[in-house]
């Protein structure tokens, strides 16, 4: 069981647990900072392990005009 307190370590947790998701945007030019390359020009982009979790998947995937082959694993709430 987890029991929270009132140490900074704690309100930190709360902070991530609140965070909002991130969007396909964001994860996008993430992907793009950490490649150094444009992420439209690509023909692989694994858009997986984004924390915040991506909940849903947006029209910013369909930037991704030369990609072949694209990963994403969303969080789904049912």
């Amino acid at each position: 069981m987890w029991v929270l307190g009132n140490t900074k370590a704690d309100l930190s947790r709360i902070a991530v647990v609140m965070s909002k998701p991130t969007t396909c945007k964001d994860a996008i030019a993430l992907w793009e900072k950490q490649h150094g390359a444009a992420a439209a020009e690509a023909r692989e982009v694994e858009l997986q392990f984004q924390w915040p979790p991506v909940e849903k998947m947006d029209a910013a995937l369909s930037t991704l005009t030369a990609c072949e082959y694209w990963m994403l694993l969303a969080l789904l709430n049912s």
